[in-house]
């Protein structure tokens, strides 16, 4: 067999191709996209036995108040090395859990003219399984609420509206590994060597990048793996 691939097909056309990219969600795309006899090293029993990472759940809010908000702001539970044994050992939110909060008009009131604009984040443990979610997004909602609220921080008073958004609807939105942020856990040391790498073990002209291959996930690592891409295509290729 020749360990490449000469085309894909859209919903509309065939392209063909020496090279191809694949920055979508590696965990889930890839063996959708790839039958499995094609990728022996990467079978689908082998997805269904990794560990994704932290999801998040998080409220968007409109208010028509101004609060005693930094652009960015933290409040820290009691105990943050509890919160992710929770998340990580558990699979479940943390009972005091950390919230973050931007609050992107401190900084440019013209973007909400009538009061503050809230992204507001707390850590998530990412769906079972089977896809289910571990807590009612309703409940959840209103216990965070309630944490501002003992902190000093009352929102709901002042809310025009909400949006949520939870490990679920990343999953259903970004096709994201059981709603992970980062695709597979880095909770431990060996967990960053057991990433991905940026090219497929199966395919030779198939590079992956993004969140969920090598190095890892957050913007400044995203970029990084498409550089690396760039560099090893180059180096392929001799370009």
């Amino acid at each position: 067999m020749d360990r490449k691939v000469t085309a894909v097909e859209t919903t509309k056309r065939q392209l063909e191709g020496d090279v191809f990219l694949f920055n979508g969600d590696l965990l889930t795309q890839y063996p959708r996209l790839i039958k499995e006899e094609h990728r022996p090293s990467f079978s689908n029993k082998h997805v269904s036995k990794i560990k994704p990472s932290v999801s998040a759940f998080v409220i968007l809010a409109a208010s028509n108040k101004r609060h005693a908000l930094h652009h960015h702001h933290v409040f820290f539970g009691e105990n943050y090395e509890e919160e992710f044994h929770q998340l990580f050992y558990q699979g479940r939110y943390g009972k005091d859990p950390t919230i973050y909060i931007c609050t992107s008009s401190k900084t440019d009131p013209t973007i909400s003219p009538d009061g503050d604009n809230l992204f507001i984040l707390v850590n998530a443990p990412p769906l079972k399984a089977d896809g289910s979610s571990e807590i009612d997004k309703g409940f959840m909602k209103d216990f965070i609420f309630e944490k501002l609220e003992n902190r000093g921080l009352h929102l709901r008073d002042g809310l025009v509206e909400t949006k949520i958004v939870d490990p679920l609807m990343i999953a259903q939105t970004f096709h994201a590994f059981r709603g992970s942020l980062y695709g597979m856990a880095s909770n431990r040391k060996k967990d960053t060597f057991l990433r991905p790498f940026n090219r497929s073990g199966d395919l030779e002209n198939i590079y992956f990048v993004g969140g969920s291959t090598h190095p890892g996930g957050g913007s400044p690592m995203v970029v990084l793996s498409g550089r690396n891409v760039a560099e090893q295509i180059i180096k392929d290729y001799r370009l």
